[in-house]
């Protein structure tokens, strides 16, 4: 993991919360990141909901239709790759870890629903 990696470069004051964490546990994660998910070993798991009960779905704000199509265009690239898989659950979307190219290379989530 590059994370891990005492040559991995720091951030100083913006390095990434979860880094102490991964230091911390480096002798259980891998030394490399598959690029596949594991193989499915056929347990569904799902919400039963009361008949006749809906939920909400709203999102938190809009986004511009050009960050929507590539938000998509990523999504799909990931499922075409097996590294994002559909969901059964209405409660829940993938997400994402995502490195801004500016200065710093602050992270923060992104969920598409």
């Amino acid at each position: 993991m590059r994370a891990l990696t005492p040559s991995a470069p720091s951030r100083g004051k913006n390095a990434s919360p979860v880094y102490e964490v991964l230091r911390q546990f480096k002798d259980v994660l891998p030394d490399d990141i598959p690029a596949e998910l594991p193989q499915d070993k056929g347990v569904q798991h799902g919400i039963d909901l009361v008949p006749g009960t809906t939920y909400c779905v709203t999102r938190q704000w809009p986004l511009p239709g050009e960050q929507v199509k590539a938000i998509d265009d990523f999504s799909e690239s990931r499922r075409k790759t097996g590294q994002v898989r559909e969901l059964k659950s209405p409660h829940s979307a993938p997400t994402f870890c995502v490195e801004k190219a500016q200065a710093g290379g602050v992270s923060f989530m992104l969920t598409t629903s």
